[in-house]
């Protein structure tokens, strides 16, 4: 399912004289990435993907985006009992199951005869820098069937910021700009929780929103690596354009970006929170009066 690869020299055994101690290039270097794997044995098919951490995190991203390429079929991806793969049911794909080996053999996995396989290509070489590791791995992946699906490290960097902060769980009615929360699924909630009865509408328009979003805030909010934190903040204080004169961004997002609007939906954030406990639903209860927190029930179809 995953494995690590670097810049350190895979070791193997080497042939020689009797006698003859085998020589060999070695480097000690300790860069490296996280490689996500699935293959399916009826077809060859294979989905990769790299990632830079083994974690729940990851893991979860990886399973999202097996799922959008292949929205129509079932997959039983079979995984041992590391911690980073023991998710919960309500933070898998609904077209994935997970199969669980037994503890202490791996060998019963067929994906791990893939990584086995691979490292014969890469042992006994030295490389430069992560980049020509990554040259080398896509061609040999792509040797083993022509249905390889490979995705290079930039495009990773943008996906993996891109799940690590709106695979977001627990906003259960923030809707747009990321996948699996369209304008579409938020039509289909408002008349999951309307259909019943009806309800008041809360229509708000929050001046210069884009132009006020404190940077240092939002950052907070992101929760995600420090690489891809120092990308956003990059992102925040690149500046703007007007004609030939440069000016600073102390404070919001650029309207216009591709990523502004992303990132000013995670700046409200919990703003809906603050509006249940500022306005609670009262009811009367046998002569009292009873107080209800107004909390929406999570979205059926992305929980």
């Amino acid at each position: 399912m995953n494995d690590r690869l670097g810049l350190h020299t895979i070791r193997r055994r080497k042939l020689t004289l009797s006698g003859v101690k085998p020589m060999g290039k070695h480097q000690w270097k300790f860069e490296c990435f996280w490689l996500y794997g699935a293959v399916s044995i009826a077809t060859g098919k294979s989905f990769f993907w790299e990632f830079s951490h083994l974690d729940k995190v990851c893991f979860e991203a990886y399973l999202q985006l097996l799922s959008i390429p292949y929205p129509h079929e079932l997959h039983i991806i079979q995984v041992d009992n590391a911690p980073a793969h023991n998710l919960g049911a309500s933070e898998l794909p609904d077209n994935i199951i997970l199969l669980f080996q037994p503890p202490a053999c791996p060998e019963v996995n067929p994906t791990e005869r893939v990584w086995e396989y691979l490292k014969i290509f890469l042992a006994r070489s030295v490389f430069s820098n992560l980049d020509e590791l990554r040259i080398k791995v896509q061609e040999v992946l792509v040797s083993f069937t022509p249905a390889c699906h490979w995705f290079s490290h930039r495009m990773v960097l943008d996906f993996t910021f891109f799940i690590s902060i709106t695979s977001l769980k627990k906003w259960y009615n923030s809707y747009g700009f990321r996948a699996g929360r369209s304008c579409h699924d938020a039509i289909e909630q408002i008349f999951t929780v309307i259909c019943q009865k009806a309800k008041y509408v809360l229509d708000a328009d929050i001046a210069k929103c884009f132009d006020r979003i404190d940077h240092e805030a939002l950052l907070k909010k992101l929760n995600t690596f420090p690489t891809i934190r120092r990308q956003v903040r990059a992102w925040l204080k690149a500046g703007v354009m007007d004609g030939k004169q440069l000016f600073p961004t102390s404070e919001g997002t650029p309207q216009g970006g591709v990523i502004s609007p992303l990132l000013a939906n995670i700046a409200l954030h919990g703003m809906e929170n603050r509006i249940t406990q500022a306005f609670p639903k009262r009811k009367v209860y046998k002569g009292k009066v009873r107080r209800i927190y107004l909390c929406c029930p999570p979205n059926p179809i992305c929980r």
